[in-house]
């Protein structure tokens, strides 16, 4: 899965405030177990394919991963791919280019979600609600298709006139069913007041698992240790998932 140009490292991310090691951990495992994460921002150059880069680099290579061409896509895919084994990344769920996913392209998109692809992209909006209502109502994928999404991370950024200072993971929210559906419940927001994220830590390990301590401890040792470049934080990762493969505990 390691095949998109190289960006920031997660290690990089958790030392510079843009997210803390457990809810990079949160995201990470959500993927890795197939499921469908989308991370929103409302500015531009708030991070949001950083961010979204960075989570992805965290997966086994030996994950099928399929890059959609946008309003060019042919969903050749269909053909030569399992969905439960893939999945499928769009650059940006967004009208303004058409490099990106949106219309026909999308609805069809979210179809193959539903038949058991997962999906990982970003778009522009403020909230995890506003993602919700931005996809349904103005693109139109059905409601009962949005519910697939398993995670979507909002991104907000601090600003001095056009200069942005600070970018910062300030929620993660995960899907819940709703009677105009689907409704969205935080596991992780930000605190301006403490400076620090608060997580539910019952719905977190619901949903991740066990798992999420030996994750979140992982990217945390990464961070103390100074590995933080790509190569180094690979190589790490590299021998965590060959480890994880021989039954030995990280």
């Amino acid at each position: 899965m390691q095949d998109a140009p190289a960006g920031l490292s997660i290690v990089q991310l958790i030392e510079s405030g843009t997210v803390d090691a457990r809810t990079a951990a949160l995201v990470w495992l959500t993927l890795e177990r197939h499921g469908s994460v989308l991370v929103a921002a409302l500015p531009q150059r708030a991070g949001k394919s950083t961010v979204l880069g960075a989570l992805l680099d965290l997966l086994p290579p030996s994950g099928a991963c399929v890059h959609l061409a946008g309003t060019a896509e042919t969903f050749a895919f269909l053909r030569e791919t399992t969905p439960r084994d893939t999945l499928l990344l769009a650059n940006e769920l967004s009208s303004h280019l058409p490099i990106y996913l949106w219309g026909a392209q999308a609805i069809r998109t979210f179809a193959a979600v539903a038949d058991g692809y997962a999906i990982a992209g970003t778009l522009h909006a403020d909230s995890a609600g506003d993602a919700i209502a931005l996809l349904r109502d103005e693109c139109g994928i059905p409601a009962a298709q949005l519910a697939r999404i398993d995670l979507i991370v909002v991104i907000q950024v601090t600003a001095e006139g056009e200069q942005i200072t600070e970018r910062r993971v300030a929620g993660v929210y995960r899907t819940l069913p709703g009677t105009a559906g689907p409704d969205t419940a935080p596991l992780v927001t930000w605190d301006p007041t403490t400076a620090r994220w608060e997580h539910d830590g019952g719905a977190e390990t619901a949903l991740a698992g066990p798992d999420l301590d030996a994750r979140a401890t992982l990217l945390t040792d990464l961070a103390r240790r100074g590995i933080r470049a790509n190569s180094a934080v690979h190589a790490a990762l590299a021998e965590f998932h060959t480890s994880k493969m021989n039954g030995v505990r990280p």
